[in-house]
């Protein structure tokens, strides 16, 4: 068994938290000893003692030590297994904290399992008659890259807040239950499809002609700007169930306009003879914003909380509009304007 001495360093919880990440991964026991022996108050509190109840419960670990004050304790891991689990923390400030041992498991088990993949995955699986040079994965059509790299930050910056940081404040923050965070964010996503089938109509209300190349620039900036103002609203507190909500409720509408104009502008900067190239290059960078979003989700929102989650958003925003102002102009050949068309996306 590992022995640590609590008092080096910062001599302070994390030091806890941390090797009760690595022995989850590795499987090492360990003691550990005059815990937090720099703190006012040394010794376990609150949540720390929840901390050790994840891990227990995630690994069927052997604890002895786990109660207020103990200033020495130990832990012997378990095999690691699924399940739903539940820890009440107590208090909003610890959230991110406690977050860690179970984010930090998560990272090693999802990487482990990639590394193995790699190395094991033997055969013809998906083998071309010949290598792909890496230029090979771009469209050849110049608008059709600056597109899906505008769509990477666009969906990035949606999942960004909206993955892992806004279900944990919904139920750490403003106290909602399980039924109520994903019965509202299941109604949000019921109702952004929604306004997106009648994208094509509100662009094209009362006849107006539609220049969509614009109307992309244009949402782009008004969404970034929403995301922006939700972002001070919650960083100074002030209303934060009224601007969370309230919020992304207007942020969806924004989104889902600017979506359904990223997916007519790809269908009109496609090749006739590549269409399925380049359509399926273009959701596939979607895939990989959505990928990138749903990773930093959880990072921003341990070190920063909902606020600095929602500034990553805006700054995504930000480069997806400033990527949509670089498109050219459509083809001559695209005859059928956004506004015609029955729904979108």
């Amino acid at each position: 068994m590992l022995t640590i001495d609590g008092s080096q360093g910062e001599g302070g919880g994390q030091m806890l938290r941390t090797a009760l990440s690595l022995a989850m991964i590795t499987g090492i026991p360990f003691a550990l000893e005059t815990l937090r022996a720099k703190r006012k108050k040394p010794g376990l509190l609150r949540q720390h003692l929840t901390c050790m109840s994840a891990a227990t419960q995630k690994t069927g670990a052997k604890v002895s030590g786990a109660e207020p004050g103990s200033r020495a304790l130990t832990f012997d891991r378990g095999p690691i297994r699924g399940g739903d689990f539940e820890c009440a923390i107590g208090s909003a400030g610890s959230t991110p904290l406690d977050f860690q041992t179970a984010l930090k498991l998560l990272v090693a088990l999802v990487g482990i399992t990639l590394i193995l993949a790699m190395l094991l995955m033997r055969g013809g699986l998906g083998q071309a008659n010949k290598k792909a040079r890496f230029g090979q994965m771009f469209s050849r059509n110049g608008a059709v890259n600056k597109l899906a790299a505008a769509r990477i930050f666009l969906f990035g910056a949606r999942d960004v807040w909206f993955v892992v940081g806004l279900p944990v404040f919904l139920s750490s923050v403003l106290g909602w239950t399980f039924w109520q965070s994903g019965g509202f964010l299941a109604v949000w996503v019921i109702g952004y499809g929604i306004v997106q089938s009648f994208a094509p109509r509100i662009l094209g209300r009362g006849g107006a002609q539609v220049n969509e190349i614009k109307a992309a620039q244009h949402w782009a900036l008004i969404l970034g700007c929403i995301t922006a103002l939700i972002a001070v609203a919650v960083g100074i507190d002030v209303g934060k169930t009224t601007a969370v909500v309230g919020g992304l409720i207007v942020f969806g509408v924004a989104f889902a306009m600017n979506s359904s104009l990223h997916s007519y502008l790809i269908l009109a900067y496609s090749d006739d003879d590549e269409v399925a190239l380049d359509v399926g290059f273009y959701y596939s960078a979607n895939a990989a914003g959505r990928l990138v979003g749903t990773l930093l989700s959880g990072v921003l929102y341990l070190w920063g909380g909902l606020d600095l989650a929602l500034w990553g958003s805006a700054s995504f925003v930000a480069i997806a509009w400033i990527l949509t102002l670089r498109l050219p102009p459509l083809p001559e050949n695209v005859s059928v304007p956004l506004a015609s068309i029955e729904g979108a996306d």
